[in-house]
């Protein structure tokens, strides 16, 4: 925490503001854990697209909760990157897709490396069984947030 306080010495909008600035240097720290030509939307996208033969921008909307008019736009861009293929079968009636082109598996390999690199001492030090914990209660919290921003 950025102050010596310990969370129950802390008042409510103390405790609300250390989380929002944890939040934000989480945010801006983990930006640099990606290269230049994926950021971390585009890399989860490639990363699910990698293991699928097809996979609808449907699907990937409702993943994200991005609006399709968003996605699109971000789509176009890793297509003109050519770290995907994006594609339609039957006429567009089932809705288009995107398949990862070999250079985006390469792509994704590069970046992966850096992340087991980087996160590896991170893993190590702080514990699996820990790392698990945060993750899960990050879930909570996104899901308190959305819940509460319907």
């Amino acid at each position: 925490m950025s102050s010596e306080k310990k969370p129950n010495d802390m008042t409510f909008i103390d405790l609300t503001n250390e989380l929002l600035y944890q939040r934000y240097l989480m945010y801006r720290l983990n930006g640099h854990d990606f290269s230049s030509q994926l950021n971390i939307l585009e890399y989860s996208i490639l990363r699910m697209a990698s293991k699928k033969q097809k996979l609808y921008l449907k699907e990937i909307s409702q993943h994200f909760e991005i609006p399709m008019k968003h996605l699109s736009k971000i789509i176009g861009r890793m297509r003109d990157e050519g770290v995907i293929i994006w594609t339609h079968d039957d006429y567009g009636e089932k809705g288009t897709y995107i398949k990862a082109t070999p250079y985006g598996i390469e792509q994704l390999n590069k970046q992966e490396a850096k992340l087991r690199k980087d996160y590896k001492e991170i893993i190590n030090t702080v514990g699996r069984d820990r790392i698990y914990e945060y993750i899960n209660t990050t879930r909570q919290i996104i899901d308190i947030l959305q819940n509460n921003n319907k």
